[in-house]
C-alpha cells in the first residue's frame, strides 16, 4: 500500500510538472507582448522549480520511511538485550 502511495505521488508530481510547464509556456508565449523565447524561458524556470519541489517531497518521504526503520531496529535491539 505504501509503495502504491509513493508511485501515485511520483505520477502526480510528474503530471503537475508537465501541466505547470505547459501553462507557463503558453501564457508567456500568447499574452500581449509575449514571444516564444519568453515562453521557453518561463517554461524552463517552472520546470526546474517543480523538479526541485518534487525532489524535496520524495526526499522527505524517504527520510520518513528510513526513520521508521531506525525506530524499529532500535526497538528490536532493546528487546534482544532484555
Amino acid at each position: 500500500m505504501r509503495r502504491f502511495v509513493v508511485d501515485l505521488l511520483d505520477f502526480l508530481c510528474i503530471a503537475l510538472i508537465i501541466i505547470a510547464t505547459s501553462i507557463a509556456f503558453l501564457s508567456a508565449t500568447f499574452t500581449p507582448g509575449g514571444n516564444i523565447l519568453l515562453g521557453l524561458l518561463s517554461a524552463v524556470v517552472v520546470f526546474i522549480a517543480a523538479s526541485v519541489a518534487m525532489g524535496a517531497i520524495l526526499a522527505l518521504t524517504e527520510i520518513a520511511k528510513n526513520s521508521r526503520r531506525i525506530v524499529t531496529l532500535m526497538e528490536e535491539a532493546r528487546s534482544v538485550r532484555n
